[in-house]
Formats: structure tokens, C-alpha cells, sequence
């Protein structure tokens, strides 16, 4: 039986802690199973002054 193994997740809407523990989280149940792609929601990530706050590109898992 053929399963997934890519699974894009949007996020972007949370805080970022929230957000890159989210990830964390299914990649760890995941495990070598799977792969995880993030899509960030361009423009959700604002602060008060309007400017943007960034994640790290890569999170070591």
C-alpha cells in the first residue's frame, strides 16, 4: 500500500514558538517515516511597527 510521505504544513497565524513546536512535534511523530514542508503565510508574521519577524530557516530536529 502506497502512503504518504511529504506533508506540507501552512503556518504562520500562531506565535512563532507555537508555531515551530508545532512543526517540531509532527516531525518527531513522524520520524523517518516522513518528511515535513512548511508554507509561512506571508503577512501574518507582523509586529505592532509593521515590520516582520523571521524563523530561522532550519530548525534541527
Amino acid at each position: 500500500m502506497k502512503r504518504h510521505r511529504i506533508f506540507k504544513l501552512k503556518i504562520g497565524t500562531r506565535a512563532v514558538g507555537d508555531d515551530v513546536a508545532h512543526v517540531v512535534a509532527i516531525k518527531k511523530a513522524l520520524g523517518g517515516r516522513g518528511e515535513v514542508r512548511v508554507n509561512i503565510r506571508r503577512g501574518a508574521r507582523r509586529t505592532r511597527s509593521g515590520s516582520r519577524r523571521v524563523l530561522p530557516t532550519r530548525t534541527a530536529v
